[in-house]
C-alpha cells in the first residue's frame, strides 16, 4: 500500500495550543484560546480522522527571553514566578 493510500484509508489531524505560562492568574483567555482547538479536534475525531493534540509539550516565548537575560537570572526568575504562579492558580480552583 502506498503512502497516499495510507492517508486516505487513515485521515489524521495534528492540533496543538500554547499553554498558558504559569505567572500569573488565570482568566478567560485561556479557556477561550484552548475551546476552540479542543472543539476542532473534537469535530476531526467525530469525522473518523487519527487525531494527535499534545497539549503543552513547547515552550512558547523562551527562546527569546534567554537570549537577553543571563541562565543564572532565567532560572531564578522562572523559579520565583512559577511559586506566586502556582499560589494564584491553587486558590483560584
Amino acid at each position: 500500500m502506498s503512502a497516499k493510500e495510507l492517508r486516505e484509508k487513515y485521515p489524521k489531524f495534528f492540533g496543538c495550543m500554547a499553554y498558558p505560562y504559569m505567572n500569573g492568574s488565570l482568566h478567560l483567555g485561556h479557556a477561550f484560546s484552548l475551546s476552540k482547538i479542543e472543539f476542532l479536534t473534537r469535530y476531526e475525531r467525530m469525522k473518523g480522522r487519527t487525531v494527535l493534540f499534545p497539549l503543552g509539550f513547547h515552550c512558547t516565548g523562551m527562546p527569546i527571553k534567554v537570549r537577553n537575560i543571563s541562565m543564572e537570572s532565567l532560572i531564578t526568575g522562572l523559579r520565583r514566578q512559577t511559586r506566586e504562579g502556582n499560589g494564584a492558580i491553587r486558590t483560584q480552583l
